[in-house]
């Protein structure tokens, strides 16, 4: 639900003609919350050692680029859909 809210939010945003890294602060928020998920269960980095934190790291890597990429289309559609209203 959060998530939702959040890309609603980042395409109003878009929507309202915001600055340009209004779509960075909804793709941190998109971070956090995938990030601190609590349905989604893995190990911690504490318990995991040398190359054995790898996998952990390209997991995480994955979550911080899908909610830079649901942001940016998320702004993008709210810049476009601007675009179509008259001024």
């Amino acid at each position: 639900m959060l998530v939702a809210l959040s890309l609603v939010a980042t395409m109003l945003g878009g929507l309202a003609r915001a600055p340009w890294w209004f779509w960075l602060v909804g793709a941190a928020a998109l971070t956090l919350l995938l990030a601190t998920d609590p349905e989604r269960l893995r190990p911690s980095y504490a318990d995991a050692h040398g190359l054995d934190a790898v996998p952990l790291l390209i997991a995480d890597l994955k979550s911080l680029s899908k909610g830079c990429l649901m942001a940016a289309a998320a702004f993008a559609l709210g810049i476009a859909l601007s675009q179509t209203l008259p001024s």
